[in-house]
């Protein structure tokens, strides 16, 4: 069992950070917008205001974006315009990852960190046919100040199970969080999603590595195959 002390100290890191995070993510996802790019914010802000009520701590040292992968080099482009410089982008190195996902942005004024994804981990279809699913089901949620577009709550259930990095213990209590918190009908969902995208087997391995998880794939009828 984890301990509580050393989860709310994992949870609070960047907590102090957030208010300067969220405000960058606004700013690109408008900046994306206004530029016809297709975007979908990710993981931390998105699942701060989605899962964590006031006051409930839930910090975050960056934030995540989905890019349109048709338009990816665009959305670089908007990136730089807004300041951002590119640090590092998994596709030039192999060693590191099977398959690059992944470009890491950072502005120095704010200290601010950007991942830019093109397609995501475990979903097996081609990026394009998993962009096309994903944004047919996009919906908006206010961070900070400001309306961003995400996926929908299945979708992002889905994201959950399905990017847990290895060893994050704040990865795992998020997803543990959403197991307990969100209704039957939302993974129900998922699970559809998850056999549409390609992302069956990754929905699996990741509902089976937290506690909640083996019940929550017995009512969903899934189990390895």
């Amino acid at each position: 069992m984890t301990d509580p002390l050393e989860d709310f100290a994992r949870r609070a890191v960047g907590f102090e950070g957030r208010e300067r995070i969220d405000a960058a993510a606004v700013e690109v996802m408008d900046a994306l917008r206004e530029a016809h790019v297709g975007a979908l914010l990710l993981k931390g802000p998105v699942t701060a205001s989605w899962l964590y009520a006031r006051g409930e701590v839930r910090g975050y040292t960056d934030c995540d974006v989905l890019a349109d992968p048709y338009r990816f080099a665009s959305a670089g482009r908007v990136l730089r315009a807004a300041g951002f410089h590119l640090h590092g982008d998994e596709a030039t190195h192999p060693e590191v990852r099977d398959e690059g996902r992944t470009q890491i942005w950072h502005r120095v004024p704010g200290d601010v960190w950007i991942d830019l994804q093109w397609r995501l981990p475990g979903f097996e279809r081609p990026p394009g046919e998993v962009w096309a699913l994903l944004w047919a089901r996009r919906e908006t949620m206010t961070i900070a100040s400001g309306r961003v577009t995400v996926a929908d709550e299945s979708a992002r259930a889905l994201h959950l199970a399905t990017a847990l990095d290895a060893g994050s213990a704040k990865a795992l209590s998020d997803l543990d969080r959403a197991i307990e918190r969100l209704e039957s009908d939302v993974w129900e969902r998922a699970a559809r999603l998850a056999d549409d995208i390609g992302a069956r087997r990754a929905l699996i391995s990741g509902l089976s590595a937290v506690s909640g998880g083996p019940s929550l794939l017995a009512r969903l009828q899934l189990s390895p195959e």
